[in-house]
């Protein structure tokens, strides 16, 4: 592939791209065309298992099973795997905003969208979030406690007040993952209003909770900055804007410059690998960093779209990215209370895969059937 001619914005971004960032398009009719949204599937030449596709399906398992082998070691005491797990979580927000993106759109030409976007959302996360919810919450005695009900309405990480007892500790960044589905929509639509184009309202959406960020680490006023819910908004909202660069292949110029800052955030967060000891600053710098790479390398792999698979290699994809999030929901039942070896490994990876295909299957894909439709485009 080549690269774009140089005369996009700033001679980064083709032509395509640059009209993005005007505000004086010309508008038909009632709609401004630039803001008319893609269809919900994508038609595309890249490599795909029923409109599902390959490599954003192994990016996704990829960052599940990380964060469980990850969660196996940290569970021994070993910093290293806290450190691990903290990372593969990061690589979550990113994907949520790229593959949203479409529909985040939706909603912003036409606010009737945006009660679709919700139930699609709620039915796909909300029930098997409650049914880990509820059997942590069991296990624990917390069952309907103040402590459950924060936690089932993801107000746990929202401000200084938390439950008594963090039953479910995972939960940061699903609550992370609600708030931007509630609010990231309306904030676009908004913008859409004002004829604000989507790049560079979501940069300022970011840039407002970088703000916040850096304020509350300059403070002192956050001790949890990592999982605190208002804190981490941009890091799905960057996935948002990659989705609009998707078709862009940077030149040997701006390539460089991004494997300079990639290579940068890794030495970064090679310096905050005992996570749990960071102080304010060396935290906002993890953060930072892991969001930098999350975004680096799923571009990394949406780049590598067009390389044909085999069937074999876009099955075990396609399967992994379908228990994702059951892997995710579920893995901390799954942690044997053995020692933790080699083998035990294995059988703990075997174990949860099994229970989480059959929970896909059960479960999972009888609800998604029933979420509703968006209406078709006129």
């Amino acid at each position: 592939m080549v690269p774009y001619p140089q005369n996009g914005v700033g001679g980064l971004l083709p032509p395509s791209y640059a009209s993005l960032f005007s505000r004086n398009e010309k508008r038909q009719g009632s709609q401004n065309p630039s803001l008319a949204t893609p269809p919900l599937k994508r038609v595309s030449s890249v490599s795909t298992t029923e409109g599902r596709r390959v490599f954003l399906d192994a990016f996704r398992a990829i960052a599940a099973y990380g964060v469980t082998a990850a969660h196996y070691w940290a569970f021994q005491k070993n910093q290293g795997g806290e450190f691990w797990a903290a990372f593969f979580v990061e690589l979550f927000f990113p994907l949520s905003g790229f593959v949203l993106a479409p529909q985040v759109l939706r909603v912003s030409a036409d606010f009737r969208n945006l009660p679709v976007f919700y139930f699609r959302r709620w039915f796909r996360t909300l029930p098997p979030y409650w049914m880990a919810l509820s059997l942590a919450a069991i296990l624990t005695g917390t069952w309907f406690s103040w402590g459950f009900w924060m936690y089932a309405s993801f107000l746990q990480d929202v401000g200084h007040w938390k439950p008594s007892i963090a039953f479910y500790p995972i939960a940061w960044s699903l609550a992370v993952e609600e708030w931007f589905y509630l609010l990231f929509p309306i904030w676009m639509w908004a913008c859409a209003r004002i004829r604000f184009r989507p790049i560079p309202a979501a940069l300022t959406f970011c840039a407002g909770i970088q703000a916040a960020r850096l304020w509350a680490v300059a403070t002192a006023n956050v001790d949890a900055i990592r999982t605190l819910t208002w804190l981490r908004l941009d890091a799905i909202a960057m996935g948002f804007i990659l989705w609009h660069l998707r078709n862009y292949r940077p030149g040997r110029i701006l390539g460089g410059i991004l494997l300079l800052i990639f290579g940068l955030s890794v030495g970064v967060l090679a310096t905050t690998y005992q996570l749990e000891s960071l102080s304010g600053w060396q935290k906002w710098a993890f953060i930072e960093a892991a969001m930098t790479c999350s975004v680096l390398i799923l571009g990394a792999f949406i780049r590598w779209e067009p390389l044909r698979t085999p069937a074999w290699f876009s099955c075990v994809c396609e399967w992994g990215g379908r228990v994702s999030y059951p892997l995710y929901l579920f893995h901390l039942f799954f942690l044997p209370k053995a020692e933790k070896t080699i083998p035990n490994f294995w059988l703990y990876l075997v174990g949860l895969t099994v229970f989480c295909a059959a929970f896909h299957i059960i479960v999972e894909t009888p609800i998604l059937r029933r979420r509703p439709s968006y209406a078709p485009q006129k």
